[in-house]
């Protein structure tokens, strides 16, 4: 789980996007981030196709679920 913060208001994420679907990582804007108990949820967007979406992190786990 890498989490950067560039600037002092913009947070990003790096996922592998399920739209663009290429095997690569790519930089996601958080829009919104909550944590609650052992999980972690963000709605982001991708920085190179623009789409939205949800990922939940279970963070004892290390498991990523993606809903775009």
């Amino acid at each position: 789980m890498e989490l950067s913060e560039q600037g002092s208001d913009s947070e990003f994420y790096e996922i592998d996007c399920p739209v663009c679907d290429d095997g690569k990582k790519h930089k996601a804007k958080i829009l919104r981030k909550m944590e609650r108990g052992n999980r972690i949820i963000m709605e982001v967007e991708c920085e190179d196709c623009s789409s939205k979406g949800i990922i939940q992190i279970f963070k004892i786990a290390g498991v990523e679920i993606y809903d775009f």
